[in-house]
């Protein structure tokens, strides 16, 4: 299977919660769509899955992951639109104490 394909069945089973319903989109026996989500965590070295007899649901640490970048992506979204370092309404001349280079403006800033 292609990285796409398995990228897809890994959301189809997350959001179906089961393997065979996933498999069964993707035209895939419950053992195939299985070993294919299993060589993804392998190859991302991270357990995607948490998986019972009866249930199967996203891992603690995946759910902790998307809840982190959604607030990110919103935290990001919102971010108010800042003037560069160094630029002052009014000013027509930048001193050399805020003049801001490229180094300093993709710098994290200090807390």
């Amino acid at each position: 299977m292609d990285r796409l394909s398995v990228m897809r069945l890994f959301i189809d089973a997350s959001t179906l919660g089961s393997f065979s319903a996933a498999g069964r989109k993707h035209d895939l026996s419950p053992a195939a769509s299985s070993a294919a989500i299993q060589r993804l965590e392998a190859t991302l070295r991270v357990k995607l899955f948490e998986r019972t007899t009866r249930r199967l649901r996203l891992s603690s640490r995946i759910v902790r992951q998307t809840r982190s970048s959604s607030r990110k992506r919103t935290e990001f979204r919102f971010w108010p639109r800042m003037p560069p370092a160094g630029f002052s309404a009014g000013k027509t001349k930048a001193s050399s104490a805020g003049t801001a280079s490229a180094g300093n403006l993709l710098a994290s800033p200090a807390d």
